[in-house]
Formats: structure tokens, C-alpha cells, sequence
């Protein structure tokens, strides 16, 4: 029973650890994953339509 109770808390331990270490490399990743396109969006002049010529 007493081991039982050590393998758990051991296991929450360890989920703790393994939530912290994804949210220090994982979340930065994924959210520059998503930044590539909104930059392309926004530099492409589509954004703010005004009916100029693109690339001037």
C-alpha cells in the first residue's frame, strides 16, 4: 500500500516535470510556427487593400 502511494506521487512528479519541460520548449515553438504567415500576410500589402501597386 505504502508503495503504491510512492508510485503515484513519483508519477505526479513526474508529469509536472514533463508539463513544465513543454511548456519551456514546446509553447515557444509552436507559437513561431504560426507567426511565418501572419508576417507574409502582413508584408504582402493584402492587409490594408489600398489598390496600390505591389512591391513599390
Amino acid at each position: 500500500m505504502i508503495a503504491l502511494i510512492v508510485v503515484t506521487i513519483m508519477l505526479i512528479g513526474m508529469m509536472c516535470v514533463l508539463a513544465y519541460t513543454l511548456a519551456i520548449y514546446a509553447l515557444p515553438f509552436m507559437l513561431l510556427c504560426g507567426r511565418p504567415r501572419k508576417t507574409i500576410y502582413v508584408a504582402s500589402g493584402d492587409m490594408w487593400r489600398t489598390g496600390d501597386i505591389e512591391g513599390l
